[in-house]
């Protein structure tokens, strides 16, 4: 994957050129998976599309900060954004944040996280007091349970995100990002390759 991010552009194709991208639109993106599905590759391209469209959209300094390296392939960031029993839930968050010392305390569940086993950075949407935030979760804190299957409930406190690492994000700004799955560019060349 780091050849693919950094060498071809894999990693920031749809993420603009002022932030490290290429500034590619959606028909790059459907060419890029189509050819990755072509070679059956077994690439974090869609995961980590959702969550560099969704770090551009943060316009903060924590974002820019995590979105390089994810950019350039040095890091991996997956977006949580499923309940926990897998389903695309973005503007009802499976999981809630309260504020506990100088983080966030992240309770509830999410299974199916796209290319979330091995995410470094995890883009946690979250309810607040203050409504909907997204929380950036360091991937590999301690965690009883695989970051694909990020089940949690009240016996088993969440991981803590520094208070730092709130993106202060509406949620219909993760929405665009959050239905790409469903426009079909998962590796749209699988089914036809030879």
């Amino acid at each position: 994957w780091p050849t693919l991010a950094s060498g071809v552009g894999c990693g920031g194709l749809t993420v603009p050129e002022t932030l490290g991208g290429l500034g590619a639109g959606v028909v790059d993106l459907t060419i890029g998976a189509e050819e990755l599905g072509r070679v059956a590759a077994a690439a974090p391209m869609l995961g980590t599309t959702l969550a560099t469209e969704t770090l551009a959209r943060a316009e903060c300094e924590t974002a820019a900060t995590v979105l390089e390296p994810v950019v350039g392939g040095q890091r991996l960031a997956a977006l949580v954004v499923t309940d926990d029993a897998g389903a695309w839930t973005p503007d009802r968050p499976a999981t809630t944040a309260r504020s506990e010392g100088d983080g966030w305390r992240i309770d509830g569940g999410a299974r199916g996280v796209l290319d979330g086993a091995g995410a470094d950075d995890l883009l946690v949407l979250s309810t607040t007091d203050e409504g909907i935030a997204l929380m950036l979760v360091d991937g590999a804190a301690d965690d009883p349970h695989p970051p694909r299957r990020m089940v949690r409930d009240d016996a088993v406190p969440g991981p803590m995100s520094p208070a730092d690492r709130r993106l202060g994000l509406d949620v219909d700004d993760v929405l665009p990002a959050a239905v790409l799955p469903r426009v079909g560019v998962q590796n749209p060349g699988g089914p036809t390759r030879d």
